[in-house]
């Protein structure tokens, strides 16, 4: 269901633009592939980018429009792009999808002067005036969606109301699932930067509780501890921090549910326990409530940089990144298989017959500069079949040139897979998810398939010296 919570966050973004006198009444989120996970924002030029795992761009649109190869290359064709430049922005979330859908239409109102011309008060232009400015504002909305102190989270109050529309669950796999881990001998922890009010009633739903009123059945005790409002990533990062345990009752557990507005009282905690939930913290004190330190716990997040890139930096825990997208991909790459097989089948064709090409040229070369090699007859035989094999080569370029181009479109129309950058390589994102992740799935449960004691050992590297070649 993350394309309802796309399109939750995509509301909520242009209802906190709209109160700034945006003209975004007539936008819809009819089309989500305008953006993905794994694109990354030019904020200078008002570009999106699909590059690779070495930081080229293989793919970019402006607004709705598709970027065409020349334009890739006067552009960027001798820039590699570095996160590390504040002028690129990375769409890592599932959040980042509403983002840059609702900014993609937003440049494109720029370039045309509707943004100023249909705006209505108290609009300020001059804050907006360039690609950067935009950016800047729609990133605003959307945390002003998100919430904080001084106001209230729209898009939170939204999955509060309505959980079944926007979040996807498998209650009874879950359970046997976290079951089987503390029956192993395992300790589990949730953590969530949700407040207690909302970690709550989403665990509630997700874990079914309302399917079994039997004693037990409180998600509480799915868990050994449970940490909200934690703080990600200073929770990684930072050595202390204040810890705050929740008084809530022991004997009636989550059975009574706790209102947005009156939260529980909070004592002060210097270490965790057993069966409670705290507010804040660090992770120094969740190793030591279970008595593990580095790779032997496992911290299972949706986020490559607020989870999985703080834990591996700081705390050297072992990885494990969840990609709600990677079961459509799957589903899609299987759709598209006999295309690809046949796109293979023509590569192959075509480095056959440029390797005999090439063996031609140089041929050809060693005959016209040093007379060797060839006679006069073996080489008008041989610039006759160049000829031919020149013609053959450029018809298969014509093949292959739309085929390659809809590689990916079953999963999305504009960028293609998330975890590959054209047809032959890895994209950024696969790159992020390779540094990152020990392993990676589209949704915790998929543990399931496999016992407490299994070990995920890592695939044989093929290195490019270890293939056979034929030529």
């Amino acid at each position: 269901k993350w394309r309802e919570w796309e399109r939750l966050a995509y509301d909520c973004t242009k209802d906190c633009l709209a109160y700034l006198g945006f003209p975004v009444s007539d936008l819809t989120f009819d089309d989500p592939d305008l953006a993905c996970r794994g694109l990354v924002i030019d904020t200078v030029r008002g570009n999106f980018l699909k590059i690779d795992r070495h930081g080229f761009v293989r793919r970019a649109m402006h607004g709705g429009r598709r970027l065409d190869a020349t334009e890739i290359d006067e552009l960027y064709g001798r820039h590699m792009i570095s996160l590390r430049d504040r002028r690129f922005s990375f769409l890592n979330t599932l959040f980042s999808v509403s983002e840059g859908v609702l900014y993609s239409q937003l440049v494109s109102k720029l370039d045309s002067g509707a943004l100023v011309r249909e705006s209505v008060e108290p609009f300020d232009a001059s804050r907006v005036a360039t690609y950067a400015d935009l950016h800047r504002a729609v990133t605003s909305a959307l945390a002003r969606a998100h919430g904080g102190k001084a106001q209230p989270s729209a898009i939170k109050e939204a999955v509060f109301r309505d959980p079944a529309r926007y979040t996807q669950r498998e209650p009874e796999l879950l359970r046997r699932m976290l079951a089987d881990q503390r029956r192993s001998g395992k300790k589990v922890a949730l953590i969530t930067n949700s407040e207690w009010w909302y970690t709550d009633t989403i665990m509630r739903f997700v874990c079914g509780d309302e399917l079994d009123a039997t004693v037990g059945a409180d998600w509480r005790d799915l868990f050994d501890v449970v940490v909200c409002s934690a703080r990600k990533p200073a929770f990684f990062t930072t050595e202390k921090l204040p810890c705050y345990e929740l008084a809530l009752s022991k004997d009636e557990g989550s059975r009574v549910r706790v209102a947005q507005d009156e939260p529980p009282l909070l004592r002060e905690a210097k270490q965790l326990e057993e069966g409670a939930v705290y507010c804040g913290g660090a992770a120094r004190l969740v190793e030591k409530l279970f008595g593990v330190s580095e790779d032997e716990l496992l911290y299972v997040g949706d986020h490559i940089f607020t989870d999985n890139n703080a834990v591996k930096a700081s705390m050297r825990w072992r990885t494990a990144l969840v990609v709600q997208e990677l079961d459509q991909e799957i589903r899609a790459s299987r759709s598209e298989r006999h295309r690809v097989a046949a796109i293979d089948a023509r590569l192959r064709e075509k480095d056959v017959l440029q390797t005999r090409l090439n063996g031609l040229w140089c041929a050809l070369e060693r005959f016209d500069h040093e007379k060797r090699g060839l006679d006069e007859d073996g080489a008008r035989a041989a610039r006759d079949e160049v000829r031919e094999l020149e013609a053959r080569v450029a018809r298969l370029d014509e093949e292959l040139a739309p085929e390659l181009k809809r590689v990916g479109k079953a999963f999305n129309k504009h960028w293609g897979y998330i975890t590959r950058a054209g047809h032959d390589d890895k994209s950024h994102m696969a790159r992020q998810i390779e540094k990152y992740a020990d392993v990676y799935c589209a949704k915790v449960t998929n543990l399931y398939r496999y016992t407490p004691y299994h070990y995920f050992r890592a695939q044989p590297v093929t290195l490019a010296h270890d293939m056979s070649h034929d030529y």
